[in-house]
């Protein structure tokens, strides 16, 4: 429509009226830097979101195994009424019985659609859905579970998307199982930390579970270069070389 041509063409023109008095421009990736070199060409610092790593917890989160050879998969954040592709791993639950998924959600419209996905699956026995969370129990949900699912768009529209939910995965040290593209930058991070897979069908996600063994945090990596202390300084240090004389 010519009201959101409209709207985009003012869009960018604050954005490069912003970005022409900037001494420093930052995001959160590196196919979001890109973007910026390619529209502006100007070369951005990337500062990731992180995660906080001085977070003291109280252990107030029933989630609890009555059965220890279950693997619980968590999923903890906004669905959008599908637009992250959950859906594929229904069937996988369907063909593993031990495997139970936990999702913690806030839209009543994104509680309706996981609903209806348990009805059309039959798996109300391994669904469970936990809805508003606080914050902390967010992060007991996350360290409560054995695989964390983290969810983006198959097509590869999001693969600049990394949303501050990885690194709050990354910090609670659980095998990471990434849906998306496998050019998402996401699963670049994933990959080089060597903290789970990456996959983008359900046929993927069925050979994975065949040897549920390997499905297990072991990875050797440094992660606290994502840590928020980290990323802060990296910010800091940039800003502190501007400033010289």
């Amino acid at each position: 429509a010519a009201s959101d041509v409209y709207k985009r063409q003012i869009i960018t023109f604050i954005e490069e009226r912003i970005i022409s008095q900037a001494a420093l421009i930052t995001t959160v990736s590196k196919n979001l830097a890109s973007e910026l070199n390619r529209r502006y060409h100007i070369e951005p610092i990337i500062i990731y979101n992180g995660y906080f790593d001085d977070i003291q917890l109280s252990n107030n989160f029933p989630i609890e195994k009555t059965d220890h050879s279950q693997i619980i998969i968590g999923y903890c954040g906004s669905l959008y009424n599908g637009l992250r592709p959950i859906n594929i791993i229904f069937p996988v639950l369907k063909k593993f019985t031990k495997l139970k998924l936990h999702i913690a959600i806030f839209d009543e419209i994104d509680y309706d659609y996981v609903d209806k996905l348990v009805k059309e699956f039959n798996l109300a026995k391994q669904v469970n859905i936990y809805r508003n969370l606080t914050h902390e129990q967010s992060l007991w949900f996350q360290r409560r579970c054995d695989i964390l699912l983290f969810l983006n768009k198959l097509d590869g529209s999001w693969k600049g998307a990394i949303t501050a939910k990885l690194f709050e995965y990354i910090s609670a040290k659980k095998y990471i199982l990434g849906i998306g593209h496998p050019e998402d930058e996401a699963a670049e991070i994933i990959n080089y930390l060597q903290i789970g897979s990456y996959v983008n069908s359900t046929e993927q996600i069925i050979n994975l579970f065949q040897n549920v063994n390997q499905l297990k945090y072991s990875s050797v990596s440094d992660i606290s270069f994502f840590s928020r202390r980290n990323q802060t300084k990296i910010l800091a240090d940039k800003i502190c070389n501007l400033l010289k004389p």
